[in-house]
């Protein structure tokens, strides 16, 4: 358990910066900050009406967690969210 932040970058089709974003969590695992900061990302996406997504991470663990969630359910609701997400911006 650390204190975190979640963030990112958004870039456009040819690897430009179109934007960053920060949120301050408090104290939470490392795991935890990594969805968060993918989950924020998403929303900003949806909001502005992008969707032509993909998602880059340094941790396989957080991709393998939101991948399963497309075979079985997750007992997280920010992973439950991102799929949620995800799912209204490719229809």
């Amino acid at each position: 358990v650390e204190e975190a932040v979640a963030g990112g970058v958004l870039k456009d089709h040819h690897g430009q910066w179109i934007l960053g974003f920060n949120r301050r969590l408090g104290w939470c695992f490392v795991f935890n900050a990594e969805i968060w900061g993918i989950l924020h990302g998403l929303i900003i996406l949806q909001n502005k009406k992008w969707d032509n997504v993909s998602i880059r991470t340094g941790s396989m663990e957080v991709i393998q967690s939101i991948k399963e969630t497309f075979t079985r359910p997750s007992h997280s609701a920010l992973i439950r969210r991102i799929q949620q997400i995800w799912l209204e911006m490719i229809q």
